[in-house]
């Protein structure tokens, strides 16, 4: 599914330096594993889950792609629930998860925190598979739903 906005990897960075300040480029890992996920997308709605906004941020920024933070900025947030994330990934809408790595903000699921964030990840990786991307030197690790 196309989803417009500036080409990965490319915008412009600005100066800045506060607290909601995100890079607008991908690094070389980020890029590989963008180009990953939109090979094997299928279709779906969404790029890939992520464990909060620090993690959805850069990709969304720099691709226009739609990513979703599970437990919004602060990974505490109890959207999306279980049953969403189940219903998304039985209907292709979602296929891939980045768990761990401590991507998520503070007090989020990089620390397994608890709550409706721990129950999708528990079931992630209970129903789902773990994927390899070559050339991503990621801190995480990446799960595919559904096909395999």
């Amino acid at each position: 599914m196309p989803g417009g906005g500036n080409a990965p990897g490319g915008g412009a960075g600005g100066a800045g330096g506060g607290l909601f300040d995100t890079a607008t480029t991908l690094t070389g890992s980020q890029l590989q594993l963008y180009r990953y996920l939109t090979a094997h997308r299928d279709g779906a709605r969404y790029l890939f889950a992520v464990q909060g906004w620090t993690a959805a941020g850069p990709y969304i920024l720099a691709t226009g792609q739609a990513v979703l933070p599970m437990g919004g900025f602060s990974g505490s947030v109890p959207e999306p629930t279980l049953a969403r994330v189940k219903q998304l990934a039985a209907t292709g809408q979602l296929r891939f998860f980045m768990l761990g790595g401590g991507f998520a903000g503070p007090g989020g699921l990089g620390a397994r925190g608890g709550g409706e964030t721990a129950q999708i990840e528990a079931w992630v990786e209970s129903s789902c598979h773990t994927v390899q991307v070559p050339g991503a030197d990621s801190t995480g690790t990446l799960y595919q739903c559904g096909t395999r």
